[in-house]
């Protein structure tokens, strides 16, 4: 949920800054701020497809999907409102307010709506006559969390709301092996795949590929070991301890192959996958 909010709050920012670039003619506000933020925000991926970012920004209206539910200060005018969608966070909405009331009426409405079902406010921050909160809350069945910033700006009061869906500690669809993925190297059935690699240096190629499953560990291990050992290669080594189960194999051309199973940090109660195979070139 940390990620999360940081995400939240960088893209808040983000925003603004594109808002104000965009103001300089050409094509529509909307469609320079949204190229803005989408470039800003894959340049900050790792080359691997992790920055890619889906973004749909509504200028003086409430992003589209936006959940009904979240309350939106009565006599406040929207002066922005962006949608975002990533791989890992699932969707985020960004949206600024402003209203002539004063910043006390925004911050007690929104001390009270953000404590009433299904929203709760896990902490708030006062500075001067603002205020901002965090808070969290589920909607259908899909958890939210975000922050509220309450301000003052050239006489207005300012509301910015970020809120995304917290999707942290959810499975994700199952990627796929890479295309040349040796088929006698190890894979696990049922297990879903959340990165898959390939990667080429002194003569070797070599898979990583990073997996969870729900099964226990000795019977993923066993699996390995029993495939390693029908597929022509050699089990070099096994260790099974309270935490880990690790497999070393080999070939007689060079190749081999780890395998490391533990606890998964990220998804409650499933088993971590990593298999590791480096080919020798032939």
């Amino acid at each position: 949920m940390k990620r999360l909010l940081a995400l939240l709050a960088i893209l808040t920012v983000i925003a603004g800054s594109a808002i104000a670039a965009a103001a300089c003619g050409g094509d529509s506000d909307e469609e320079k701020a949204e190229k803005i933020i989408e470039d800003i925000i894959e340049e900050g991926g790792d080359g691997e497809g992790d920055g890619d970012v889906d973004i749909d920004v509504e200028g003086g209206e409430l992003p589209k999907d936006f959940p009904e539910a979240f309350p939106i200060y009565e006599n406040a005018d929207v002066t922005f409102g962006m949608k975002t969608s990533t791989e890992e966070f699932g969707a985020g909405f960004t949206v600024t307010l402003e209203t002539d009331d004063s910043p006390q009426d925004v911050v007690d409405f929104y001390e009270g709506a953000l404590n009433e079902d299904p929203w709760s406010i896990t902490s708030t921050m006062t500075e001067g006559d603002g205020a901002s909160f965090f808070f969290e809350g589920e909607v259908d069945g899909t958890k939210h969390a975000g922050l509220v910033i309450v301000a003052v700006e050239d006489g207005k009061t300012t509301i910015t709301i970020s809120l995304g869906e917290d999707t942290s500690g959810q499975v994700p669809e199952s990627k796929d092996l890479p295309a040349d993925y040796p088929s006698d190297a190890p894979v696990y059935e049922g297990w879903v795949i959340t990165d898959a690699g390939k990667s080429t240096s002194g003569g070797y190629t070599s898979f990583d590929i990073t997996a969870v499953s729900e099964d226990d560990r000795a019977t993923i291990g066993e699996s390995f070991v029993s495939q390693l050992e029908s597929g022509g290669w050699t089990v070099d080594s096994t260790d099974e301890s309270s935490d880990s189960f690790t497999v070393n194999a080999s070939k007689e051309d060079g190749s081999s192959a780890y395998i490391y199973i533990s606890d998964s940090f990220q998804y409650e109660g499933y088993q971590e996958i990593s298999v590791s195979v480096s080919l020798a070139a032939e």
